[in-house]
């Protein structure tokens, strides 16, 4: 695409290359965060596992309350993993969007002049709208 954009108007090209690293840092970024919170669930479900596994031991010893609460502990964890997960993910798609639509309009802007001025045909300025708008995407 940054090729085609390239070889239609370099002007409109330039734009391209920050937003495409943006949209993959965002990604990456927020793919580490997904497997973090999936490791404290996976943790939470582990401590159900072993005490379901050694509930008579559990009974036999009176452990009830302190699983319960190493259980509760976990959970909690997890919960707040999760509610930083999901600001984070707001924050920088927050940002993300916010660089995309800038990017968008100011390629529009110059491509419209370059249009008006004989530079571009709108053919030319269409497929570089339609191959930027296909760039957030994972």
């Amino acid at each position: 695409m940054a090729y085609v954009t390239a070889q239609i108007d370099l002007t409109l090209a330039r734009v391209a290359p920050p937003l495409f690293l943006l949209s993959r840092s965002y990604n990456r970024r927020m793919r580490r965060r997904y497997r973090g919170v999936k490791k404290m669930e996976s943790s939470t479900l582990n401590v159900v596992q072993e005490v379901l596994g050694a509930l008579r031991v559990v009974k036999a010893f009176g452990r009830h309350d302190s699983e319960l609460d190493r259980f509760f502990d976990q959970s909690r964890a997890g919960a707040r993993e999760r509610v930083r997960l999901t600001a984070a993910e707001g924050l920088f798609g927050l940002l993300v969007n916010f660089a995309t639509g800038t990017g968008t309009a100011v390629v529009l802007y110059v491509g419209i002049l370059n249009v008006q001025s004989g530079i571009l045909t709108l053919g030319e300025l269409l497929l570089v709208m339609a191959y930027l708008s296909q760039l957030p995407s994972p």
